[in-house]
């Protein structure tokens, strides 16, 4: 197959599904898929050493877990569009082998600038992937599948968070360092790299029917900033991302936080916050994505708009545990409530993927992707990351020369925190408040043709 590859022949039929192959290929994508979200979660992970051995403040540290996010949210455009054009496969290994080595770059870093170096590049490489591998499986499984498929792919994403908090907990613990982890994590996307070679490049809406199977010749025609206003003034894409953004605001700073959060505030030692945060997230992660996308398929025997309402219903529902998890001094109690938010946030993961893919034409999809990732990481995590460690810096600073807000009072007063202990408990409210406004889009998303 040549390398450019518009590819418009006529969709195969959808008898020619084949199972056992179609499950090898989500396996390899989702087993990638993990590798993603392990290398960059365990910099949060091994946080509390990297911030005391390179001297950065919160502020700065912010920065280190925010660039990824940017350098991908900047490159995941290009391709996107390149992934609508071109041989995707090809893009997609590049992409593993560039971030798998600049994770292991990462261990090497002595300043500030180089972990930032480092991480950036790790952006660039999951920008490939991120936005390639979905329209890789739309087209390698029937729409009647695809919600379920897109719940096995991204159940990778907690499973990765897991497997990232808990072997940066027990790795930094036994080597004593937060370097030697990241050399170990770096290796073997390298190896993955080359199996997505030896995959097969699925026809392009090869697996729909009717009008979803046709492709948009005009889309192929114009420049790249007319492919993505097309792709923005569909609705429900236009929804989805805008729920998914608020989502992911609140999930970006969450995930990156949580380890330092249970440390100084609640009092954990950094190797008990990783392996409970893990295992939370390994457990909650994987039902909640799972039962979202089947849940999802199963109810569209009843409402075709049943993606929006999973999202709309779970994560305004997120909402209560968070606030529950940020105020409580129980362990148990606080434990409990994350375990419970996490479950509810997951569960939106593949529907909404799905209502990305679903919602343009097969020759767009990865342009979707592309646009979607824009949107939710330039209106949500990047944002977040930041934001988070300089209101938590800002109200330390606040208490030390007694300036603190009468809102930073009320709320420490209604939830008992100490503003100068647990500043970034105080900080983290952001987030319960974006899960109720993504709540809120995805279900005006229903009401939408």
């Amino acid at each position: 197959m040549n390398d450019r590859e518009p590819n418009h022949s006529k969709p195969s039929k959808l008898s020619s599904f084949r199972s056992r192959y179609a499950y090898t290929v989500l396996g390899t994508l989702t087993l990638i898929n993990l590798l993603n979200y392990v290398d960059r979660n365990i910099v949060a992970a091994v946080g509390k050493r990297i911030q005391d051995d390179l001297s950065l403040s919160q502020t700065e540290f912010g920065l280190v877990l925010s660039i990824l996010i940017i350098s991908y949210t900047i490159f995941s455009p290009l391709f996107g569009r390149l992934g609508d054009r071109y041989e995707r496969r090809k893009l997609v290994a590049v992409g593993i082998a560039l971030w798998s080595l600049a994770t292991a770059l990462s261990g090497v870093a002595r300043s500030f600038w180089q972990l930032l170096a480092a991480r950036s590049f790790i952006g660039i490489g999951e920008a490939s992937y991120a936005t390639i591998a979905p329209s890789l499986i739309s087209d390698t499984f029937p729409q009647s599948r695809r919600g379920t498929a897109l719940g096995i792919f991204f159940a990778a994403l907690p499973l990765g968070y897991a497997v990232g908090y808990i072997a940066g907990g027990v790795l930094s613990t036994h080597f004593d360092s937060w370097r030697i982890p990241m050399f170990i994590v770096g290796v073997p996307g390298l190896i993955m790299a080359l199996a997505v070679l030896v995959m097969r490049e699925p026809v392009r809406g090869g697996m729909d029917q009717g009008a979803s199977a046709r492709m948009d010749i005009e889309a192929d025609r114009e420049g790249w900033l007319r492919a993505y206003w097309r792709v923005l003034k569909i609705p429900a894409f236009l929804w989805a991302s805008l729920g998914y953004s608020a989502l992911t605001f609140a999930l970006g700073a969450l995930s990156d936080w949580a380890p330092t959060f249970l440390q100084t505030d609640k009092g954990m030692d950094e190797q008990s916050a990783n392996i409970n945060l893990g295992l939370i997230v390994l457990v909650g992660g994987a039902i909640g994505t799972f039962s979202g996308g089947f849940i999802s398929d199963r109810l569209l025997r009843f409402t075709s708009k049943s993606y929006f309402l999973v999202c709309g219903v779970t994560v305004a529902l997120g909402a209560i545990p968070t606030l529950t998890a940020i105020g409580s001094s129980h362990t148990t109690i606080y434990i409990a409530s994350i375990f419970a938010a996490v479950t509810l946030l997951f569960m939106s993961n593949a529907p909404v993927n799905a209502i990305v893919v679903n919602s343009v034409a097969p020759n767009l999809r990865a342009t979707a992707m592309a646009l979607c990732i824009l949107m939710i990481h330039v209106l949500g995590d990047a944002v977040s990351r930041v934001a988070v460690g300089r209101l938590s810096d800002s109200i330390r600073d606040s208490v030390a020369d007694g300036s603190v807000s009468t809102v930073v009072t009320i709320l420490s007063n209604w939830l008992s925190l100490d503003p100068a202990r647990q500043h970034l408990s105080l900080a983290l409210l952001i987030t319960p408040v974006a899960m109720i406004i993504a709540g809120v889009f995805f279900l005006v998303g229903m009401r939408r043709p």
